[in-house]
């Protein structure tokens, strides 16, 4: 959960998709924001390619602000806005006092004639482009764009009672996503990118969004939350975060990526012995032919015990592979 301390009552973190990948926030090592014309935080978190994510906002006492009706947030996903969120509706009273739990994991396109469509948030792997496969527009401006990428940010402002509010329409804000060369993203390890799913809304009800009308007549925000995403290995390699030890990797693994790594010692190491016909649980997996000390042994014994828990959890059908039987030993006759 990042806070900001001149902002006391006001939480914000980003709740990544499944029980197993809980959002870690790591701090910025390079000390507090700059930079940033009001009071701001800076966190880093981990991107697992495929898994969706949410922003989640909590305003709650001892906050309060005599400026403004209420406060809504822009989010904005590798430099592009996205539509506010108010706090209120049209016609409702100020809030002070009042406490606010906000969740944003997606966003809506489209129009009454066409109908809407529902993005939800998601990390995704990025993939490079050759500077040929590029417009000469593009090529200028990707390396404006590279500076924005990596970057999730929240920023917080004061508003005056909404008076009018329209129907969505398609230009409203949405991600789109920007090509990159290596050269351009050169220095920065942003392996990942934030994008969207894009899927019918069969709600029964029509998005509609308020006009903005902003209690500082600059729209300068109050509160800036910024998270920089990145994957396990650019973490590690910005200095983020340590190297983890074999201990942390099995442990932090969630069940699809122990299942692939299942998959892939079969196939490659070759080192399963035992009936194929066997249930993958109850098969062998051999230890290192030297001997191992006392800590080599402990973290065997711990690896073993999480492969062979995510083995018994395999579909049998889809995991089996077929191995030689270990040979028996030749007897002389």
């Amino acid at each position: 959960m990042a806070i900001i301390d001149a902002v006391p009552g006001l939480e914000a973190t980003i709740e990544i998709e499944g029980d197993e990948l809980r959002t870690k926030e790591y701090d910025d090592p390079s000390g507090p924001p700059v930079g940033y014309p009001c009071p701001a935080v800076v966190k880093y978190i981990r991107a697992l390619p495929g898994a969706r994510f949410t922003f989640h906002f909590s305003k709650t006492p001892p906050f309060f602000r005599q400026e403004g009706h209420h406060i809504a947030y822009i989010l904005t996903i590798d430099g592009e806005p996205l539509t506010t969120v108010h706090e209120v509706g049209k016609g409702d009273p100020p809030t002070y006092h009042e406490t606010w739990d906000s969740y944003s994991g997606s966003y809506f396109t489209g129009c009454v004639e066409t109908g809407y469509r529902q993005h939800e948030f998601k990390f995704a792997k990025r993939q490079l482009v050759d500077v040929n496969e590029m417009s000469p527009e593009e090529r200028e401006g990707q390396f404006v764009t590279a500076k924005e990428q990596g970057v999730l940010k929240a920023e917080f402002f004061a508003m005056r009672p909404i008076e009018e509010e329209h129907d969505l329409d398609y230009q409203a804000g949405m991600i789109k996503e920007k090509k990159h060369t290596e050269e351009a993203l050169k220095g920065k390890e942003i392996d990942c990118i934030a994008t969207a799913t894009c899927e019918d809304f069969t709600g029964n009800w029509t998005p509609r969004i308020p006009t903005d009308r902003f209690h500082d007549h600059q729209e300068r925000p109050f509160a800036v939350f910024e998270w920089r995403y990145r994957s396990r290995y650019a973490l590690i390699k910005e200095g983020i975060v340590p190297p983890p030890t074999l201990d942390d990797i099995v442990n932090d693994m969630t069940v699809p990526e122990l299942r692939e790594m299942v998959k892939e010692y079969l196939q490659m190491k070759g080192v399963i012995w035992g009936d194929n016909n066997a249930r993958l649980s109850d098969r062998i997996i051999s230890p290192p032919s030297r001997p191992m000390n006392a800590g080599e042994r402990v973290r065997y014994e711990r690896t073993l015990a999480k492969l062979k828990e995510a083995w018994a959890s395999m579909d049998r059908r889809s995991a089996e592979v077929r191995l030689p039987v270990k040979p028996e030993p030749e007897t002389s006759e």
